[in-house]
């Protein structure tokens, strides 16, 4: 995995508002972005509970800067949260989009090495919702289009060859028609791997068979192409909001390779890298994080403890119309350390070369 000096390292993660197995999913979490020590945390679908743990992490009052100041109002009902290494002089704003589910933009303001960089993190709109994931888009575009170090990172509810639901245009293409100066991090690097990040063949977490890329880090190019994050949409990025089964879009994006694979091994850095004494992040390395289940020693967690006698589930309301069934934590309802991973989401962990 590509490291060096004057390299900052970006992970995202949508943790999950479940609140199954709280305890111990946090406990994973919290111990990967520890081990990682990334100079950006970007997190989404953080609840209030989930903030105030972390924000009392002794790793985390020593090395990093919250986006929330302790309250978890920043979070309420869930949220994006962002932390920031101390040394980066971090400055936060939330940025308000048209939604219907409490959905935000935030961004932080950061001085590596002398250069100014702003890394923004969005939980775009979920479900069948594509015209609102459209306007969200277009307002980071607008947030980030002054700043020739930018990146947008985060759970984009959209993949990049099929769309979630409607026969229309492959969603994916509004990604470049809204910002046509930003590349996805891992198509670059990874071209052969689909890198998928929702995926019911490998996560326990889901039970109906889905394997989706929705959760993206996108760099602005070294060369822009003067975008006005203004001009009009494509007629084809109107999109169908009718809901329907998975289906492939009726214009596919590029082909990969028949042999794609979903590994985590390093990948290979792009053949003709951007010059470095263009102002940009240039990406180096990506990778998933949490794709291994809760018993695996990479988390370092205690025993299991034995399963005690389960209460009957109920019923909570997590956030606006979005219910869930509720497990009592502790409880022999929890499923097994085995049958579960840390989010129903991977996390991603990108390197950059700050030029």
């Amino acid at each position: 995995f590509f490291f060096d000096a004057m390299s900052l390292t970006v992970l995202t993660w949508n943790v999950w508002f479940a609140p199954t197995a709280f305890s111990v999913r946090y406990a994973a979490i919290a111990a990967l972005c520890e081990a990682q020590q990334p100079d950006v945390i970007c997190l989404q679908e953080v609840v209030p509970k989930f903030c105030a743990k972390l924000l009392k992490e002794s790793w985390v009052q020593d090395s990093y800067v919250a986006s929330d100041n302790s309250s978890g109002n920043s979070v309420r009902p869930y949220g994006v949260l962002m932390l920031v290494r101390r040394t980066l002089q971090p400055k936060f704003a939330l940025h308000p989009m048209p939604t219907r589910m409490d959905r935000s933009l935030l961004t932080a303001d950061l001085v590596f090495e002398s250069k100014a960089v702003r890394v923004g993190t969005v939980h775009l709109e979920s479900l069948a919702n594509h015209p609102l994931r459209v306007q969200q888009l277009q307002v980071s575009a607008r947030t980030l289009a002054d700043h020739p170090r930018a990146l947008l990172c985060g759970d984009f509810n959209f993949d990049s060859q099929r769309n979630f639901s409607g026969t229309g245009p492959l969603e994916n293409n509004c990604l470049e028609a809204v910002l046509p100066d930003f590349v996805d991090v891992w198509p670059l690097l990874r071209p052969a791997d689909r890198g998928f990040t929702f995926d019911s063949e490998r996560n326990p977490v889901i039970h109906k068979p889905e394997r989706m890329r929705y959760d993206r880090v996108c760099v602005r190019k070294a060369t822009p192409l003067d975008p006005d994050p203004n001009h009009p949409i494509p007629s084809d990025c109107s999109g169908s909001d009718h809901e329907s089964a998975l289906s492939p879009s009726s214009e596919p994006g590029p082909r990969r390779s028949s042999t794609a694979t979903n590994s985590d091994s390093d990948p290979v850095p792009p053949a003709n890298p951007p010059s470095e004494a263009t102002p940009s992040l240039i990406p180096r390395s990506i990778k998933l994080l949490g794709t291994e289940t809760l018993d695996h020693p990479v988390y370092n967690l205690k025993p299991e403890p034995p399963p005690a006698p389960a209460p009957p589930p109920k019923k909570v309301q997590v956030a606006r119309n979005l219910q869930i069934n509720a497990l009592q934590e502790g409880t022999a309802l929890d499923p097994p350390r085995a049958g579960l991973c840390p989010s129903d989401h991977f996390g991603l962990l990108a390197v950059f070369t700050v030029a």
